[in-house]
């Protein structure tokens, strides 16, 4: 035969089972939700130091600026490959290259200049949001080339040189 202290010591069990369940669904949809959000945050950092350090070295003729592990241009670690787009060289009607991302492809295959395009730099994977920074001329082995994609590795390795109406990007190697 049970005893009263029996069914209600069983209610409490059950109780705190309950509240256990709940607090840690809740407590992990909230550490999730502010893990996406650092995420977002992170890459809104990176876009807005992309953007400045375009602008800032645009009109500073002939001045040249090396993001490299002296001076990182801070890539989020889960971004693989940067790429850019020169819009004012590519014409439309060239097929997209395969180093390119959908999204960069679909920019590609759609506009001929900086001013029609809604972003001009790209990420693998698809950041967020769009990043477009002052028109850019973009330079591999010395050659100009349509578009450039760089690795990362937590950083953007890049040269920069101001040519006032543009900025011309390189690799460094």
């Amino acid at each position: 035969m049970r005893k009263k202290g029996d069914v209600s010591q069983i209610f409490v069990y059950i109780t705190a089972v309950i509240i256990f369940g709940i607090v840690f669904l809740f407590g992990y949809k909230a550490i999730n939700h502010f893990l996406v959000e650092s995420d977002k945050v992170a890459f809104i950092t990176f876009k807005t130091d992309m953007e400045k350090a375009v602008r800032t070295i645009k009109t500073d003729f002939d001045s040249a600026v090396v993001y490299s592990a002296e001076k990182p241009l801070r890539v989020p670690s889960k971004y693989t490959t940067i790429c850019f787009i020169d819009f004012t060289t590519h014409d439309v009607g060239k097929p997209c290259p395969a180093a390119l991302p959908p999204a960069a492809c679909d920019n590609w295959k759609t506009y001929a200049r900086w001013e029609d395009t809604t972003a001009n730099v790209f990420t693998v994977p698809d950041g967020p949001v769009q990043i477009k920074v002052s028109p850019v001329k973009l330079f591999d082995g010395g050659a100009q080339v349509d578009y450039l994609c760089n690795p990362t590795r937590g950083r953007l390795d890049v040269r920069m040189v101001g040519k006032g109406s543009y900025t011309l990007v390189s690799t460094l190697s």
